[in-house]
């Protein structure tokens, strides 16, 4: 494994931090705003990069 994978590990880490968060300011009910759907989903699309890039080096 390389560093860009530990990298990429840290990366996918604090975005799934970030997630977390937004569950918690948003509990009860996790009722989403429009503003906490696009950060949701741009965190999401991070840790899917992130994890697509460990598992190519992986191969």
């Amino acid at each position: 494994m390389s560093e860009r994978s530990v990298q990429n590990t840290y990366n996918a880490i604090f975005a799934l931090i970030d997630i977390q968060e937004i569950w918690r300011r948003t509990r009860p009910f996790h009722t989403l705003s429009e503003r906490d759907r696009e950060e949701l989903t741009s965190l999401l699309e991070k840790v899917r990069t992130s994890l697509d890039t460990i598992e190519e080096e992986m191969l």
